[in-house]
């Protein structure tokens, strides 16, 4: 009976159990499963790798900047030397300068590196062209017995929480000296660089692993073109994976309020300190500049329309800023230095400057009115006043791309406090330009340095060098001689790079914002003769062509403008407004709906330019009579943009077709509250009154029409109508 028991398969309640086996522990079966699926992914990546896979920091830096991930310099052993990334350095507005420097450095050499923006990278000629290396021909003649390196690792829009990275990166080159010169891109990346801060932490970790791998390029590159350009119309928003573009977007589109440009301030403030103390216990000298803007000579923008209310006051400002500009045209030629003495230039300089003062009291922050207050004042030889009404006018300007009497105060106070060889570039540029008040004489554009601008601060740079010992103190006079030896035999050099397309670019930009439009034409053609594919350029001739009549060859260069870069939302934008107005409805729409879908970053110029394209996107739609879709994309634009009259007006419109009338006239009236004195908004109400049986009230806004306009016959010819 025992035997029974023992032999043979044993019976339970759920039937006949097979003879006894080992389970293996779960712990155990997950760590070979584990081991299974590494040994898996690491052959399939040596299989990509003998394919020719790259990564996706082979090609690319993900987070452009942010993650440090990607190097500025990459390694040639077969030349011996650090040469500038490949991928950095795009025929025009590349991140970084083509630079390279010997990967042994030699026993007596002397290396010193420069970090900041383009100013520093000597936009818009080159690197050639910049301080740095004048600085560096300066060194070379006053050290022959030293091999001297000096590398312009300055990159293009960069402020200072990309140079961080930078900077950490440099430290493995063996520096001996680090100039720093930054301060007008702190405010460029506002927006993007708080939408990424959050997701490039979460990401530090796993990142690197991915940014490595054969496998997570391949899915990376797959659906990129999804992550892109696809999405819907309404996905107007910064996708993290995708990180920044190569060059820095500009983010400006709104005032920067003055406890936030205190938070950035500071902010820029810190990562100087980090760099500094960094630098320091490393043993490196570092060299800090202030960083001048042109103050005089570039007129400030101003993003949105003055917050005034309807009515007299309105008014009374608008006949201020009339009065006011007659007067400036007829004060600038006497601006001249030669006409200090002309009889009429105070008389006129007095008119111009109380008409702005009385628009200033109305609207004491529009940077423009300050901005032209300072004209005035310089007209009058008030030098001290328009100094501070230039340096008002750029802490209000919108375009927030020139650095502030705040961030050179920061500069000049985190100099004071930490270990540096300290340079006061904008001191410098005030005493060397005439008044103190500094314009074209050394500044390019907006904030680069001129020729001689580069020079100057290359002069003072070696001399605080010098004074430290760190470069031979030659007497006073022989100095001046080297300099000015080094600056002629440069001549040549420096005026081929005035032969590039950037130049002919940055040189059109100029006449452009003094107004010149012909000239600005002509040198944005030299510029796309030299780079035909070159996309700001085209965009930028499309909106001088628009702005001057030129609507068919404005087409055309939009057209090329987006063909060379796809993702330029606001070449869609313009192709299709221009498109519209040729009554080319259909492409008009397909354009808009190319914009829609790129996705593009949530920063507030981002979110006007999407209102802009919903908008006209709905007025194409409603020609056709697709009032039913427009609704939907006007709704959209006003999430959007919520105080833009234009698409209250085009909302109340659709929402009168569609027979929704207490909404539309809700919208009309937001629209007239907007803009008092528009005769369309204003007539477009008393219409939609009139079918609501309110006659009388539409007969008051039809008399108001024509109290503002007397020959608006649109109102005329209805309030005749309501008489019969």
């Amino acid at each position: 009976m025992s035997e029974d028991l023992t032999e043979g398969p044993q019976r339970t309640s759920g039937g006949v159990q097979q003879g006894p086996h080992h389970n293996l522990p779960v712990w155990k079966k997950t760590l070979y499963g584990i081991i299974v699926g590494v040994m898996a992914l690491a052959l399939l990546e040596l299989v990509l790798l003998m394919v020719g896979v790259k990564t996706v920091l082979e090609t690319a830096d993900p987070s452009r900047g942010f993650s440090g991930l990607a190097s500025v310099f990459t390694e040639d052993q077969e030349q011996g030397v650090f040469t500038s990334d490949p991928r950095q350095v795009p025929r025009n507005l590349g991140t970084f300068s083509s630079q390279q420097f010997l990967i042994d450095k030699p026993p007596e050499g002397l290396r010193l590196f420069c970090i900041g923006g383009s100013s520093a990278m000597g936009f818009p000629r080159g690197a050639a062209a910049s301080f740095h290396a004048v600085l560096g021909e300066l060194l070379e003649s006053s050290l022959p017995a030293r091999r001297v390196e000096t590398i312009n690792a300055a990159g293009m829009s960069y402020a200072s929480h990309r140079l961080r990275f930078v900077a950490d990166e440099i430290l493995h080159y063996q520096p001996d000296i680090l100039i720093i010169y930054s301060g007008h891109n702190e405010f460029v990346e506002k927006g993007v660089f708080r939408s990424l801060q959050q997701s490039v932490r979460q990401q530090a970790v796993l990142n690197p692993l991915l940014y490595r791998s054969r496998l997570y390029s391949l899915a990376y590159r797959a659906l990129q073109p999804f992550t892109r350009s696809a999405g819907s119309e309404n996905s107007w928003t910064v996708s993290p994976n995708a990180g920044l573009p190569t060059s820095v977007r500009r983010d400006p589109g709104e005032r920067i309020p003055l406890a936030e440009r205190t938070e950035l301030v500071a902010f820029f403030a810190e990562n100087l300190r980090e760099i500094i103390r960094t630098c320091a216990g490393k043993q490196i000298k570092v060299v800090l500049c202030t960083v001048p803007a042109n103050l005089r000579d570039w007129s400030p923008s101003r993003w949105e329309s003055p917050a005034l209310r309807p009515g007299g006051e309105w008014e009374s400002w608008q006949d201020s800023i009339r009065r006011g500009r007659q007067a400036l045209e007829e004060l600038e030629p006497l601006l001249n230095p030669q006409n200090t003495s002309h009889p009429n230039r105070r008389t006129v300089a007095q008119q111009a400057l109380a008409h702005f003062q009385s628009a200033a009291q109305r609207l004491p922050e529009d940077p423009q009115t300050v901005y032209w207050i300072a004209r005035a004042q310089e007209g009058l030889q008030q030098w001290k006043a328009a100094d501070a009404s230039y340096r008002r006018a750029c802490q209000l300007d919108d375009m927030a791309v020139r650095a502030t009497d705040d961030v050179n105060r920061a500069i000049r106070e985190v100099a004071a406090s930490e270990e540096v060889i300290f340079v006061d570039i904008e001191k410098l540029f005030v005493d060397l330009s005439p008044q103190g008040l500094i314009g074209y004489n050394l500044i390019e554009d907006y904030v680069h340095p001129t020729v001689e601008g580069h020079q100057q601060i290359a002069y003072a740079i070696w001399k605080a060098l010098c004074e430290r010992e760190l470069a031979p103190l030659l007497a006073g006079d022989q100095m001046e001689s080297l300099f000015r030896q080094v600056c002629a035999a440069r001549h040549d050099r420096i005026l081929a790079e005035e032969t590039t397309a950037r130049f002919f670019y940055n040189q059109a930009v100029i006449l452009n914002n003094q107004q010149q439009h012909e000239k600005a034409i002509a040198k944005f053609e030299q510029c796309l003769k030299l780079d035909p594919d070159y996309s700001a350029a085209l965009y930028n001739l499309g909106l001088v062509l628009r702005q001057t009549g030129k609507v068919s060859r404005a087409q055309q260069a939009f057209r090329r403008a987006v063909s060379a870069d796809p993702q330029m939302v606001e070449g869609h934008v313009q192709l299709a407004e221009l498109l519209f107005a040729q009554q080319q409805t259909e492409d008009a729409i397909t354009a808009y709906r190319q914009a829609l879908a790129i996705r593009t970053s949530a920063a507030r110029s981002q979110r006007i330019l999407a209102a802009r394209a919903h908008q006209g996107l709905g007025v194409a739609l409603g020609s056709m009579g697709r009032w039913q879709e427009s609704l939907g994309h006007f709704e959209h634009a006003l999430q959007l943009n919520p105080q833009d009259p234009e698409t209250h007006f085009n909302l109340g419109n659709a929402l009168t077709l569609l027979g929704q009338l207490e909404r539309a006239e809700r919208h009309f009236r937001l629209a007239v509250r907007l803009r008092p004195q528009d005769l369309d908004s204003i007539f477009r109400l008393a219409l939609v009154l009139h079918k609501q049986g309110r006659s009388q009230e539409s007969r008051q806004l039809l008399e108001e029409c024509l109290r503002l306009d007397g020959s608006f016959q649109p109102a005329r010819t209805f309030l005749n109508k309501l008489g019969k």
